[in-house]
């Protein structure tokens, strides 16, 4: 278990790399199963923290997902841009 999350996030650094850890599990964890087979508990798990914690910052693991799939749009996004700004 990663030290830095093993105590409460008491500023906003911690706060996010609280919220980017459970986002990092979750990731990994949906890229090896199915989506009905992953659960909150199996992500707080996974990301090293208390399930009430992975609450705290998510209300759904769906919440979650769509979090994933906005961040994955993104950065397809960002990439398609710089592509077609290099081509002019």
């Amino acid at each position: 278990m990663n030290n830095s999350l093993v105590r409460r996030a008491t500023n906003d650094d911690q706060k996010i790399a609280r919220r980017q850890a459970i986002l990092d599990g979750a990731r990994h964890l949906f890229m090896e199963a199915d989506f009905f087979d992953v659960s909150m508990a199996t992500i707080a798990k996974h990301s090293g923290l208390a399930k009430g914690t992975v609450y705290l910052y998510f209300k759904t693991k769906e919440e979650i997902f769509l979090s994933l799939s906005t961040e994955e749009l993104e950065d397809w996004l960002s990439a398609f841009e710089t592509q077609l700004r290099d081509q002019k």
